[in-house]
């Protein structure tokens, strides 16, 4: 058994416990954490972005969704550990196994934390701040780097002439002095103040304060956000974090304090963020407050504005630009090199290597899943030592951030001959992509129904994916970002919001096939809206079947690939690296 789970079981006697419950988050409830927080990959291995256990003294249980069931078999403690694939059976464990159960409050939001309480009615939830710190005694302390200043940072620092003209974009859009938000904090803070009025709000969620003050950091690996809390009111401006930030009309105070700080407030309104930890949201109204979520920022951050819809129009032509020198350098080596050692993780790496060149990407925006063969099944496979040849498939999802936007884009490459079942799923997930890239959108309806419609094509294979088809994207943010998600969410799209489609198709123990691009809502009418397709990486043609394709879906492509080469073309010259790959993959179907 691993000391961790050992270190685990040790405290459940010190506290009248049967079970104690860790999950993948932290005090603000990021989906990417720190390693500070990773207590259930400390404890697990389980290295995955969503999952939850169980820690009792003969059995674990662990929790995680459809994207991670494969990966996470390889992972943990089988002898150990069950592996949980659905939530209600997860509850049935807890309440089979345990009369009380040890927490942490502040690693679950308010509304996590309730869920967790109705289904586990008989079940006493015991709450200790100092039990993650009992178990991990090396735990690593939390890092507060340098702050970034957006309002610093100029388009015109980083976009040229040639990017300009490109883009569509006239000299006149882009001013010297607009910089690579086209906002100022002084105005979003203001706003806000109005809408509140006399109530005090208090953001949790790391990317609201980051864009709402246009600020960034490094604190979490691929993120650009920086441990903070902030609190406003007309009275006072106060963030706290643990990083030297110079702010007009601000306090700064220490990360450290905000917890002494909220419980000197008593009998007010306070709005907090949507996702506020249960901690800090039971605190509050437990001193007479009147408390209440406040969704405003998430809904203005996710509704671009004009420069920033500008910002991911070049974010994507520098993305495409790699990924197509990426492509035909592992083209021209296979092909000169059959047998070379070459894998996944140096795929992963060139790409970095790549994007390097551009003076504006700042890192990737998650690690890079570049996954050979049957690991293209494991929907967020890491790029290991296997090795990439022409015999099977090459998935890689690979997004960046610059300071002017955000990418994630997926392609699926064979370097070999693709069989025809390949290429009938290739094919099949791309008309499921188009028939949403080109749907007619009424602004009433959720979201959803462009899941379907991208599922479509793939149920009539009678297969499914386990992900869901679309997710937001944050503006140099999270690559993953509320409201906009394509799937059951019952979220309504509004104009300017960008977010991906992503169908794919998984054959356990074959390959895998994603495609990802990413999309700008656009309105065609009062009550009707249109997507723009913001990616640019070519697809590769010889995976499509066009026997399979109608007239409406070949004019996608034909639109598609002419775009591609257009745009590409002005920075990937004739005897260029990439010229060859974008000339053979945009040609007409």
């Amino acid at each position: 058994m691993l000391p961790m789970i050992l270190a685990a079981i040790s405290i459940l006697k010190k506290y009248n416990a049967d079970g104690f419950l860790i999950n993948t988050s932290d005090y603000h409830d990021n989906e990417y954490i720190g390693p500070s927080d990773e207590i259930l990959k400390e404890v697990t291995k389980f290295t995955g972005s969503n999952g939850i256990a169980l820690i009792t003294e003969k059995r674990g249980f662990i929790y995680t969704d459809s994207r991670y069931f494969l990966q996470i078999q390889k992972e943990i403690d089988t002898d150990y550990f069950d592996v949980i694939k659905d939530t209600k059976d997860f509850y049935k464990a807890i309440k089979n196994t345990c009369k009380s159960i040890l927490l942490d409050k502040r690693y679950f939001s308010k509304d996590q934390f309730d869920k967790l309480s109705e289904k586990l009615e008989n079940v006493n939830i015991k709450f200790e701040k100092s039990v993650v710190d009992e178990i991990w005694n090396k735990r690593p302390l939390k890092l507060f780097q340098p702050v970034i200043d957006l309002e610093k940072i100029m388009i015109s620092e980083y976009v040229d002439k040639i990017m300009l003209e490109t883009v569509g974009s006239s000299q006149a859009f882009i001013k010297k002095d607009t910089n690579v938000t086209g906002s100022r904090r002084e105005n979003k803070v203001n706003e806000v103040l109005n809408e509140i009025g006399d109530d005090i709000l208090i953001l949790t969620a790391l990317d609201e304060i980051a864009w709402m003050l246009n600020l960034r950091g490094n604190d979490i690996p691929y993120n650009p956000v920086f441990y903070s809390y902030l609190m406003l009111s007309k009275d006072r401006k106060i963030l706290f974090t643990g990083t030297q930030v110079d702010l007009k009309d601000f306090v700064i105070k220490d990360y450290t304090d905000f917890e002494d700080e909220i419980s000197y407030i008593s009998n007010k309104n306070v709005r907090v963020s949507p996702t506020c930890n249960s901690f800090i949201y039971d605190l509050l109204v437990s001193n007479g407050n009147k408390v209440s979520k406040f969704d405003l920022i998430d809904q203005k951050k996710s509704q671009k504005n004009e420069v920033e819809v500008f910002g991911f129009k070049c974010a994507h032509i520098y993305d495409a630009i790699a990924l197509t020198k990426l492509f035909d350098q592992i083209d021209n080596h296979l092909k000169s090199n059959p047998s070379s050692e070459i894998t996944e993780q140096d795929v992963g790496n060139e790409l970095i290597s790549h994007k390097n060149n551009f003076k504006a990407f700042v890192s990737p925006s998650f690690e890079t899943i570049s996954a050979f063969g049957e690991n293209g099944a494991i929907v967020h496979h890491r790029g290991g030592l296997t090795k990439v040849d022409t015999n099977n498939l090459l998935l890689i999802d690979s997004g960046s951030q610059y300071y002017f936007g955000t990418t994630d884009v997926t392609r699926t490459l064979c370097f070999g001959n693709p069989t025809a079942e390949q290429k009938t799923d290739f094919t099949t997930v791309l008309k499921g992509q188009i028939d949403t890239m080109t749907a007619v959108i009424n602004k009433n309806y959720a979201s959803s129904h462009l899941d379907i419609l991208t599922r479509a094509p793939i149920w009539k294979l009678e297969i499914d994916y386990g992900h869901s088809t679309g997710h937001g994207v944050g503006h140099f943010l999270n690559v993953h970002e509320s409201p906009p998600v394509i799937g059951n969410s019952g979220k309504v799209l509004e104009e300017n919001m960008i977010f991906s489609v992503e169908p794919g198709i998984y054959r356990e123990n074959k390959y895998g096939i994603r495609i990802e691009d990413l999309v700008v809502v656009l309105k065609k009418s009062a009550d009707y809206f249109f997507l723009e397709n913001l990616t640019l990486a070519p697809l590769q043609m010889k995976l499509i079947d066009k026997d399979l394709l109608d007239k409406r879906h070949k004019d996608y492509i034909n639109m598609f690939n002419k775009r591609c080469f257009n745009i590409l073309s002005a920075f990937i010259k004739e005897g260029d690296l990439g010229y060859n790959f974008l000339l053979e993959n945009t040609k007409p179907i």
